[in-house]
This record gives structure tokens, C-alpha cells and sequence, in this order.
């Protein structure tokens, strides 16, 4: 049976217990960044046919376009072309 001391990996300082919740704090953040990325595709795939639709319709010119570039820019948002707003 190991012993706290041979529990500890060479390559690091942090016990099983302190590994063990920064894995799980990183598996939770990359499942949020998966569900955001997947969630801001959807709006802009949303803004991107609602523009397209208002162009082949009698609609508003400039809202349609609007909603086109809205579309172009959160599907660049989202796949990390476009700068963050925040830092």
C-alpha cells in the first residue's frame, strides 16, 4: 500500500488529492468552452439564415444584411478569429 510520500509524483509537488481537482477544474472548463463554442455556432448559423431569408424576401436590406454580418462575426467569435472584447 503506498504511503502519502510514495503517492507523490517526482515530476510535481501536489498530491493526488490537489492533481485530482485541477484535472477536474480543467475537464469542467473544457466542457463549457465545447458547450459555448458549439452554442455561439448555433446563433450564428440562426443570424446567417434570418439574413439570407430576408435578402430572398421582401424584408429590410440593411437588417438582413445586419444579421449576416452578426452571424459572420459570432461564427468568427466563436471559432477565436475575432479579438475578445475582454481580457
Amino acid at each position: 500500500m503506498p504511503t502519502p510520500e510514495t503517492d507523490r509524483d517526482p515530476a510535481n509537488d501536489r498530491d493526488s488529492d490537489a492533481q485530482y481537482a485541477l484535472v477536474r477544474a480543467a475537464y469542467a472548463d473544457a466542457i463549457f468552452d465545447a458547450i459555448g463554442t458549439v452554442l455561439l455556432l448555433g446563433f450564428a448559423l440562426l443570424f446567417l439564415a434570418l439574413g439570407t431569408r430576408g435578402l430572398l424576401v421582401d424584408a429590410s436590406t440593411e437588417l438582413a444584411v445586419g444579421l449576416i454580418l452578426g452571424g459572420v462575426v459570432l461564427a468568427g467569435v466563436a471559432f477565436d478569429l475575432v479579438s475578445p472584447v475582454r481580457k
